[in-house]
């Protein structure tokens, strides 16, 4: 019974209980646990026009739309990927292992899937879409994942400002404080 109550706690811990998706808090025991992530990309997602969802189909409606939009992530994204809602309708991916270009290339990916893949229900049909900040980066660990994702976030920032459904990225030069927008 203990270890039922225990794996229930986990669970509850670090998975988000409406997408079945890792949370924020796993995100950072993951690190912690595993001491850094050599070499990969971090993109963050944001969910184009969220508000009006909700506003104009309701708050249940908004919440199947974040369930299909997790089906499309977890869809896309290689098997050994972190997937986690961030919070909202924000979506965090790390691609341990991989560099700008396959970042970039499951970003375009995702925006190609939600494109072709609207979501359905009933009679209702809405086409949905990301802005999404990547970010390639050389180490993440607890002493920088704070500045990597304040570059990721302001890639999305900049996808948001651009008109949205598209992705901005960065490569994160290591040893340093500056990085080179691209």
């Amino acid at each position: 019974r203990n270890k039922r109550l225990y794996l229930a706690l986990q669970r509850v811990s670090f998975c988000d209980e409406l997408t079945g998706l890792k949370n924020r808090h796993a995100f950072k025991e993951q690190i912690f646990i595993e001491g850094a992530v050599d070499k990969g990309c971090v993109i963050l997602l944001d969910v184009d026009n969220f508000k009006k969802i909700n506003d104009q189909y309701g708050h249940q409606m908004g919440d199947s739309v974040l369930v299909h939009l997790a089906k499309i992530l977890k869809n896309c994204s290689p098997r050994a990927s972190f997937i986690s809602r961030w919070g909202g309708e924000e979506f965090l991916i790390v691609l341990e292992g991989a560099d700008l270009e396959q970042g970039k290339k499951l970003c375009e990916t995702i925006l190609e899937r939600c494109e072709h893949v609207p979501f359905r229900k009933d009679q209702l049909r809405l086409d949905v879409s990301f802005s999404m900040g990547l970010a390639e980066f050389q180490q993440l660990s607890l002493s920088n994942y704070s500045t990597t994702l304040q570059h990721v976030d302001a890639c999305l920032y900049q996808a948001k400002s651009q008109g949205k459904n598209q992705f901005v990225y960065q490569k994160i030069i290591p040893l340093a404080e500056s990085s080179i927008a691209v």
